[in-house]
């Protein structure tokens, strides 16, 4: 059973601090609490106050009001609770960073851990500059990206059902019907006017057909709310020079402008394939030289898009496909050779975005 967390209503703590001292907030974010700590940017003062509090921008907001002008920064790590408290605190005017909880520098040896303590670490690697932040999304931008997920998950739910459509005909001994390979309509209805002598399987198969019909039509009108949101006006012209790539569809678009937000704030192209996941990882020391495959960080979604177009690009693109033949033959390999293909696709998408210009092929080669 979970402890439960006891909560204070307001801190009686009296901050004090002095005249001209600067200090750096770190929060520790939760379903049920927010753990605060405060910490000098002044030499040898460290640590200057630390509490627990609700789950309250208010309470937090009351208790910071008196500190305002002293405070040079409040940090926290991104999680389930999203981006809505960072642009609260912006709207009444604090600097708010959003940390990326994977770079967030950890001791070699072993150390206790806590939420107080998760978050006294957090203003003082704020106060040392040793964290790496991640974009803070506006509203309409954190809307949009939520149609894009709420579609994959839909997708994956449309996938998930049709392998259980096959596992119960599996289980249940009953023959797939001619085109159900490629899920035709053909089969599905071959399926619903399937006779079978048990009422019960019937009725089981049934109940999967219209989940199935559920899931497919959710897909649909996921699918045309992305179509609309790639016409709005800030997306449009972006939109416009995306599908110059050939293989580039509505869908990849949607995914790659509403996950690759603010493109122009990487300065290289390795930062670039970092964020996507594309970056090959080595490990050389001395004369030891390790290649550990791709970089296991980055965006997992944008990733998938931008291999999945690299297949189509590859087909349809004539420099895409000597590109590839020339990885294929180095490697032998043809997942290392789409996965090279798709790290060049990913930085030509990001010098498009930020020049604000259509697909050249000569430009990208």
């Amino acid at each position: 059973m979970a402890a439960k967390v006891t909560q204070r209503k307001k801190t009686n703590k009296r901050i004090r601090l002095q005249e001209g001292e600067k200090v750096h907030v770190g929060l520790d974010v939760h379903k049920r609490s927010y753990h605060v700590a405060i910490y000098s940017s002044t030499p040898g003062r460290g640590l200057v106050a630390r509490w627990v509090q609700p789950p309250d921008f208010q309470v937090l907001h009351k208790t910071l009001f008196s500190l305002k002008s002293s405070v040079e920064q409040v940090v926290y790590e991104a999680g389930p609770t999203g981006f809505s408290l960072a642009r609260t605190l912006q709207k009444e005017g604090y600097s708010v960073k959003v940390i990326a909880p994977g770079h967030t520098p950890t001791a070699r040896v072993q150390e206790s851990k806590s939420d107080g303590l998760d978050c006294v670490r957090l203003a003082e690697f704020s106060v040392k500059d040793l964290l790496k932040y991640v974009y803070i999304p506006t509203e309409e931008e954190d809307g949009a990206r939520q149609v894009s997920r709420h579609r994959d998950a839909a997708v994956r739910k449309v996938a998930r059902l049709k392998c259980q459509i096959k596992s119960f005909l599996l289980y249940n001994g009953i023959a797939d019907p001619p085109g159900l390979k490629h899920w035709s309509l053909q089969s599905v209805e071959t399926l619903r006017t399937l006779v079978l002598e048990n009422e019960d399987l019937r009725f089981c198969l049934d109940d999967l057909l219209d989940s199935l019909r559920e899931a497919q039509a959710r897909l649909s009108r996921l699918n045309e709310r992305g179509r609309r949101i790639i016409r709005r006006e800030e997306y449009r012209e972006a939109s416009t020079y995306l599908a110059t790539i050939a293989g580039v569809g509505a869908i990849t678009i949607l995914t790659v402008l509403t996950e690759f937000l603010a493109p122009d704030r990487f300065d290289t192209a390795l930062q670039v394939s970092k964020y996507q996941g594309l970056c090959p990882l080595v490990r050389s020391s001395g004369g030891t030289r390790r290649e550990m495959g791709r970089h296991r960080g980055g965006n997992r979604r944008l990733r998938t898009m931008i291999v999945e177009a690299s297949w189509r690009w590859v087909r349809r693109d004539p420099y895409a496909r000597s590109l590839y033949e020339h990885y294929l033959k180095r490697t032998s390999n043809k997942k290392k050779a789409i996965v090279a293909v798709a790290r060049r696709l990913g930085i030509i998408i990001w010098r498009m975005l930020t020049r604000m210009e259509p697909y050249r092929e000569k430009e990208a080669a």
